[in-house]
């Protein structure tokens, strides 16, 4: 017996796994903490094993994730502009550090809501930085366009699926929320 995580479970062909490797496929809870409770209770999810449960510590953790593959999604440029690559790496961590670690603070992503507000917030604190640094307006343009298309990014990257919950770029474009 296979016991995986039930939002595991689009792409899996338990057939073709029992066909294989002679396991029998079966969902367990979402989270690997209330595995031993899900033994106990006899193989059965309680309600709250569906739920997944997305702390801070599990926030963080996919923000330094999300910021480190597109950071890395063009380290080439490290080659030519080695302190462009740091500066834009470092803006990418903040943009997903903040939108990531103050999640639950921001409203639902309605009418492009969410998004607008930390590009609001993160865009008056990187326009005061720069003012107290005394960058040059070409500076100014060049960071606040990074940090926009940062935060597009993420928003865009917010679009994600479950096997519950299917979302798409173009709904997000049209209508402003991830409820298609």
């Amino acid at each position: 017996r296979l016991i995986l995580p039930v939002y595991a479970a689009p792409g899996i062909d338990t057939e073709k796994v029992k066909e294989e490797t002679g396991f029998h496929v079966q969902w367990g809870p979402t989270h690997l903490d209330d595995l031993p409770r899900y033994i106990a209770n006899g193989l059965r999810r309680t309600n709250d094993m569906y739920q997944v449960k997305f702390g801070l510590q599990d926030r963080l953790e996919q923000a330094l994730a999300n910021g480190t593959a597109y950071a890395m999604s063009f380290a080439l440029v490290m080659i030519w502009w080695p302190g462009f690559f740091l500066k834009a790496s470092g803006l990418i961590y903040l943009v997903f550090l903040f939108t990531f670690g103050l999640y639950p603070y921001f409203p639902d992503e309605k009418n492009w809501r969410r998004a607008l507000l930390q590009a609001g917030i993160l865009s008056a604190g990187l326009f005061s930085f720069a003012i107290w640094q005394r960058w040059t307006q070409a500076d100014i343009l060049l960071w606040e366009g990074v940090l926009l298309a940062t935060v597009l990014l993420a928003a865009l990257d917010a679009c994600g699926s479950t096997p519950l919950h299917k979302t798409s770029i173009r709904h997000w474009i049209t209508e402003g929320n991830y409820k298609s």
